[in-house]
């Protein structure tokens, strides 16, 4: 498993995967309450597993971006910009 830190580094990371092995990628929100508060995201196909950990606010944006993103490419929409 690859924990990105950095999120543009995770939503191209994210974008490869999705292009390279599209009908195999999937994502996983988790909301973890304890010890402190923090959103997990998991983008795997089987074989590469990629996580991004956020407590910041400002972070929810980007993950509906995400969402929105991968929402489009798994039901073979053309894929927006990001």
């Amino acid at each position: 498993m690859v924990e990105v830190k950095n999120w543009d580094e995770f939503f191209e990371q994210t974008k490869e995967l999705m292009r390279q092995n599209p009908s195999r990628t999937r994502y996983s929100i988790k909301y973890k309450t304890k010890p402190g508060a923090a959103l997990v995201i998991k983008i795997t196909d089987n074989s590469t597993v990629l996580k991004f950990t956020t407590s910041e606010r400002s972070d929810l944006k980007r993950i509906e971006e995400l969402t929105g993103w991968m929402l489009a490419a798994m039901t073979e929409q053309e894929q927006p910009h990001a």
